[in-house]
């Protein structure tokens, strides 16, 4: 099994009154093992009704159905739990009442042995750092609206509730000792650019001091949306480097 150090942070930024984004990391214990550490990170949609219910549903359900699950294949486990989850709160929120129309997206990434599965509904991100390259490895779910490049909007094609079927992204890499792992809502990435992010997760040592960063940096740039960040340190890992990197080990 990998060791992973991991630290987790969310804030409501400057501009919101509610926090509608859920974060959660779940270690399984000795029956489940064999299905690894799951991280997620959950964006109740702003706008939407009741936006942290929707978040709190994803972050509650979508570990539960992964568990589980008997599938030996865990990325098509987990991307069946997430079509799972969005079937749950799709039934939710088409109920007449204050959470109808509520809806999330979502990041999460089950880290077994030397393997990282990630998986994203909407526009929810994960990065790789490693030898001080950062790698976006997820796939953002939005097209961009609007005719001011100044100010560019994105609206989600996909997100978990809105849609009767949804199509969920699954990526499956090797990691690497040193690596890090970044799962973040479109809080942190709508207020700092990639490179931007590169700069602030190469000056900290420590996930809880990334994290604490990271947000920081976010609402110095505005802070125009809730912003969550679930930051992991691979401090061991099954075999050596050099074995691991004789295979491919970013999928990009």
């Amino acid at each position: 099994m990998s060791t992973l150090t991991t630290a987790t942070l969310t804030d409501p930024g400057i501009v919101r009154k509610v926090n509608q984004d859920s974060v959660r990391v779940i270690v399984p214990g000795s029956r489940q093992q064999e299905k690894g550490t799951m991280i997620i990170v959950a964006d109740g949609l702003g706008g939407y009704a009741a936006g942290d219910v929707a978040g709190g549903i994803v972050v509650a359900e979508l570990p539960r159905l992964y568990y589980e699950s008997d599938d030996q294949d865990r990325a098509r486990s987990l991307r069946n739990a997430t079509i799972e989850t969005n079937e749950i709160l799709r039934a939710e929120s088409s109920r007449p009442g204050p959470r109808m129309g509520m809806a999330s997206t979502v990041v999460a990434a089950v880290i077994l042995d030397r393997t990282l599965i990630v998986m994203n509904v909407g526009d929810s991100r994960a990065y790789v750092l490693r030898h001080g390259r950062l790698h976006k490895i997820t796939q953002d779910h939005c097209v961009p609206v609007g005719k001011d490049p100044a100010k560019p909007v994105r609206a989600l094609t996909q997100s978990i509730g809105a849609k009767k079927h949804v199509t969920p992204y699954v990526n499956t890499m090797l990691i690497q000792e040193k690596d890090l792992i970044l799962l973040c809502s479109d809080g942190l990435t709508d207020m700092l650019a990639d490179e931007e992010i590169r700069v602030i997760v190469s000056r900290h040592e420590t996930p809880a001091e990334l994290a604490t960063a990271l947000v920081d940096s976010a609402n110095r740039n505005g802070g125009q949306d809730n912003i969550t960040v679930a930051v992991s340190s691979v401090v061991k890992t099954e075999k050596t480097i050099d074995e691991v990197a004789k295979k491919p080990s970013l999928t990009m």
